[in-house]
């Protein structure tokens, strides 16, 4: 499961929090070592990291995953050793969390990347979504290409129809855009990227809503945390996600 621009993958219990984002906040000082934060106490800031043997359970051998073999032909991956925190279940602003807003701050700034945690509600929400994807996934071609809308942007994408940084892309995706009613203003006005999601049942439309959802809120949670770690006043970077574009895919 990732967090990022192109958000979540549905791939095991723990979120990945892309590069983009705070490429804009640290822009100017990307590829400096921070260091950890003076009198940073791990246990205070939940942090955790991953064990060794996990770390490096899945190495790059010859331009290929060694788990699957799904990396493109030719194509050379580094495997990363990134950090895992755990994020509190409401923000208070607490020493704790400043020390952890501190901590997530550095560790994007080296690595560009993070993973959190998931509680076990998250686990249950993820492992039904898992499971609703597979079903899809496994539709025939014909109703999986079905679900498009060309306002909203949402649903299918079959396998190498998308092309990022010269790569075809292997994955078939379903994007979940903002889900508006025909009804809504922004529809009626032809606001591109805003229309229906073009679910193909209501069973994987509440299933991805509710994951989605779930998602949304940690999501709230890291930009309070940053804000918190970057000393900058409540609403810094929460006022701009509010009623947001928010948008889900799922890969297989």
């Amino acid at each position: 499961m990732k967090f990022n621009p192109r958000p979540p993958v549905l791939a095991e219990p723990r979120s990945v929090i892309s590069r983009a984002f705070m490429n804009t906040l640290a822009r100017g000082t990307v590829g400096t070592q921070m260091g950890v934060p003076p009198g940073f106490n791990a246990k205070a800031a939940q942090l955790s990291r991953l064990e060794t043997a996990e770390r490096h359970s899945r190495p790059a051998v010859g331009g290929i995953t060694a788990r699957n073999g799904t990396m493109p032909p030719g194509h050379k991956a580094h495997v990363a050793h990134l950090d895992t925190f755990k994020l509190p279940d409401r923000t208070t602003g607490s020493a704790g969390e400043r020390m952890l807003g501190k901590a997530l701050v550095d560790a994007w700034r080296r690595d560009g990347i993070i993973q959190i945690t998931m509680s076990e509600s998250q686990k249950k929400l993820w492992a039904a979504a898992r499971d609703v994807s597979r079903r899809f996934f496994k539709k025939p071609h014909n109703e999986k290409a079905a679900c498009v809308d060309s306002q909203s942007y949402a649903g299918y994408i079959a396998s190498g129809e998308e092309v990022t940084d010269g790569i075809a892309d292997y994955s078939e995706i379903f994007t979940i855009t903002k889900d508006l009613d025909l009804s809504d203003a922004r529809v009626r006005a032809k606001w591109p990227c805003h229309g229906p999601c073009p679910w193909p049942d209501s069973d994987m439309k509440e299933v991805m809503t509710a994951y989605s959802n779930s998602l949304g809120v940690e999501g709230e949670k890291l930009l309070r945390l940053l804000e918190i770690g970057l000393g900058v006043p409540t609403g810094s970077l929460t006022r701009y996600t509010r009623d947001g574009w928010h948008h889900t895919r799922v890969l297989r």
